[in-house]
């Protein structure tokens, strides 16, 4: 295989890259408008830089089989974070970070970093910026509290005085800075605080959503068929774990459990607010307690195996699934992408595809799980199994055209160029413009001894694609089919 072809399938792999780049960010207006650099033009950059360092010079199949590793990681993990909602928010942080420095003093960038921040439980890191955004109005003002709570009362031990003068320098309601006061009084003094809600409550008309919360539990308290305290205070610790006052729900449930240890609703209030707040090792330590009470529990397992997977215990996580498949956890779909993922990621090959072969068989089956389970198929050179769930895709996705590209990418690698050139014309009659396609039917036909008719496609391309990568290679394809129509006459 020529070094062109070798390039080729690169700048390939780099535009499914970009596609699947472009699809995370399809929502994300700031990603659209940008015009910082292009987060494509990094792609490129690490292709080249790679390319050097693995010797581009390589014979034609081993650079083939360091595309293979290569591009698995670059694309199918980056597919695959995306496709469990993983690591969406990391790729938007990094181009809201390049922009800010850029436009340092940009309060829009800013906010998009502490809103990032705070969807990937970095809270110390949100209120940085947050702290700054007090008077913004866009600024949301409970994201702003959270934060301040969870990240100087957890993160770096603030006083309660600390987190309370906070508090005030925010513009809200003066019923929401009574509650979230109080509410962190309850940390220190919770009986005190019970009192100080309901002396609130007789006095005043309730209107925000976190005191009604409040009412609500402090109603269902005092009606409670029990004389038993540590009952009735299991509804205002589920009030607050309601209103995301995690530590407070916390601290409540770790009282009422020092005297119930086996009281059900607080052990799962309890690993609940562990794991909202990103303390996955204190979630996980609960809810195995739990779990070893209630061994079938299906959700159960499948939550521990999303915490061991937090905790990068990939084998751990998998057991979990797979005893959660076993006491017949619904979607099944979703555990069987999230196996697959684990033993992608443990290097367990076999049993990866043998979770694909089980998937690509459940009726609410999606063209990512085809075209992950097709892709990493080819990468172990499962050729004949790709080929199969190829054509299922095809059958039930006719105008994809990613499927023509794997289907071509097969019988390209193997030098069968008769079927290369036939997935190459069925791919041509769904999009006739795409320049990787007439860019490869101008290569082929070339290989036939057909210039002219290359010729036609070969400026096709230039035309498509101008000063971009497959023009810049159409052209010089041109060339090259001019020099030899010319020898050839």
């Amino acid at each position: 295989m020529n070094k062109k072809i070798i390039i080729i399938i690169a700048i390939i792999t780099t535009i499914i890259i970009s596609w699947i780049l472009a699809f995370i960010f399809k929502d994300n207006l700031f990603w659209q408008n940008s015009k910082d650099r292009n987060l494509s033009d990094d792609i490129n950059n690490l292709i080249n830089s790679s390319s050097e360092a693995s010797g581009w010079e390589e014979s034609a199949w081993s650079s083939i089989d360091v595309l293979r590793k290569r591009y698995t990681i670059q694309w199918v993990v980056l597919k695959w974070d995306y496709y469990l909602n993983n690591n969406q928010p990391l790729f938007a942080l990094t181009k809201y970070l390049q922009a800010l420095k850029s436009s340092p003093n940009d309060e829009k960038v800013k906010l998009k970093i502490a809103d990032t921040y705070f969807e990937l439980k970095k809270w110390s890191k949100a209120w940085e910026f947050y702290k700054n955004l007090t008077n913004n109005p866009k600024a949301s003002s409970q994201k702003i509290i959270l934060s301040s709570i969870y990240s100087l009362q957890l993160v770096n031990s603030g006083t309660t005085n600390d987190i309370i003068k906070s508090i005030n320098s925010i513009n809200i309601d003066k019923e929401q800075k009574f509650y979230y006061i109080n509410s962190i009084n309850c940390s220190i003094d919770f009986h005190k605080c019970k009192r100080a809600f309901e002396d609130y409550i007789a006095k005043n008309e309730v209107k925000t959503k976190e005191m009604t919360s409040i009412k609500r539990a402090l109603d269902n308290y005092k009606n409670f068929a029990t004389e038993k305290v540590y009952y009735k205070d299991s509804l205002l610790a589920w009030s607050f774990y309601e209103m995301k006052l995690y530590p407070i729900s916390i601290k409540i449930s770790k009282e009422i459990l020092s005297t119930m240890p086996n009281y059900r609703p607080i052990q799962l209030i309890l690993w609940k607010s562990y794991f909202e707040l990103g303390d996955n090792y204190s979630a996980k330590k609960q809810l195995e307690d739990y779990y070893t009470l209630n061994p079938n529990d299906a959700k159960v397992s499948y939550l521990l195996g999303i915490i061991n997977f937090n905790l990068q215990d990939y084998a751990g996580s998998n057991m979990y699934y797979n005893n959660a498949i076993k006491n017949l956890y619904k979607p099944k779909i979703d555990l069987e992408r999230r196996l697959a993922y684990n033993y992608f990621l443990l290097k367990e090959d076999k049993k990866m595809l043998s979770i694909f072969y089980s998937l690509l068989k459940e009726k609410d089956v999606e063209m990512t799980d085809y075209s992950l389970g097709i892709y990493n198929a080819i990468m172990l050179w499962e050729n004949t199994l790709a080929q199969i769930w190829i054509k299922k895709a095809m059958e039930k996705y006719p105008k994809e055209e990613i499927f023509y590209w794997y289907s071509w990418w097969i019988y390209r690698e193997a030098w069968d160029l008769v079927n290369a050139r036939i997935e190459l014309e069925k791919w041509l009659k769904i999009n006739s413009r795409n320049p990787m396609i007439t860019l490869n039917m101008a290569y082929l036909l070339e290989r036939e001894w057909k210039y002219p008719m290359a010729l036609i496609y070969a400026k096709k391309t230039i035309l498509a694609n101008e000063g971009w990568e497959f023009g810049t290679l159409a052209q010089k394809e041109t060339e090259n089919l001019n020099k030899l129509i010319s020898a050839n006459k």
